[in-house]
């Protein structure tokens, strides 16, 4: 068994360049990261007053006007994919700003469908 790990060790030092030590729970771990994941697009938070379309579809139905009070989890509009409606839900309380769609779009996923305002008395709680 030392005579194994002693091999692993010896193999880890010999390709040094690929490589990479990182920790998780004071554990120390040696893997190859591929430079796809390198490259990839670092996460982001989604700005809550902002709803996006989580899905590539068609709006079947909106059911919120403009200066319309919505709470959290409230239906705003039906979204079309694959032949399912799709319920887009309010992510927080508020006034529904603006509305950038109407019934009948295409839309791609992480597209802007509405823009809530919070009032004064709510409060974004994730």
């Amino acid at each position: 068994m030392k005579n194994q790990e002693n091999n692993i060790s010896q193999d880890i030092k010999e390709n040094s360049q690929q490589f990479e030590e990182f920790m998780i729970n004071d554990v120390t771990y040696f893997t190859i990261i591929p430079p796809k994941y390198k490259k990839r697009k670092p996460y982001t938070k989604k700005d809550l007053h902002l709803v996006y379309s989580f899905i590539p579809g068609i709006i079947k139905g909106i059911r919120v006007k403009e200066k319309e009070e919505v709470h959290k989890g409230d239906i705003l509009c039906d979204l079309e994919a694959m032949k399912m409606n799709n319920k887009v839900l309010a992510p927080i309380d508020g006034k529904i700003k603006k509305i950038n769609v109407k019934e009948g779009d295409k839309v791609a996923k992480d597209y802007v469908l509405f823009e809530i305002s919070t009032t004064k008395k709510s409060k974004i709680k994730l």
